[in-house]
């Protein structure tokens, strides 16, 4: 177990690859991450995480962090966002294997996608049982979520 002193210095260590591969990712173009540049992050980022070496970034997560990630609404992921799309693409990551394993227990017909009643049992079922609106599972907290539940 890491001591809070070892925590605080692997942190500090995490931020700056974060922030290497930031400035790596905006060159001397811009200073905010807009599509390529953001998959591109993401990807620098994903391959230097032990067993994630060779994973590729689909669309649909690049929009699903920029989604998230962008509270000033610019539709970039500027410097004061960046840790947020850190967070949010972390989360994501740590959450794929549980997804995975729920797709596949509600893609009954093995097509590879859910249809809407599929995605509202899947939503259910990761809600505690409770029912989710049509509107929630069609555009939950206006994000469309259909894109990430496919393979």
């Amino acid at each position: 177990m890491l001591t809070a002193a070892q925590r605080g210095v692997a942190c500090a260590q995490q931020e700056k690859v974060i922030k290497d591969l930031y400035a790596q990712a905006i060159g001397s173009q811009t200073k905010t991450l807009q599509g390529p540049e953001l998959r591109d992050f993401m990807e620098q980022y994903v391959r230097q995480l032990p067993g994630h070496e060779e994973r590729v970034v689909t669309n649909e997560e690049v929009m699903y962090v920029l989604k998230v990630a962008d509270t000033l609404g610019t539709g970039e992921i500027g410097a004061s966002e960046l840790m947020k799309a850190v967070a949010t693409w972390q989360s994501l990551l740590a959450s794929q294997e549980m997804i995975d394993s729920r797709f596949e227990l509600y893609d009954r017909d093995s097509t590879g996608t859910l249809s809407r009643l599929q995605v509202g049992e899947l939503l259910k079922d990761l809600n505690g049982g409770v029912t989710v609106s049509a509107d929630e599972v069609t555009n939950p907290a206006g994000l469309s979520i259909l894109p990430l539940f496919s393979l």
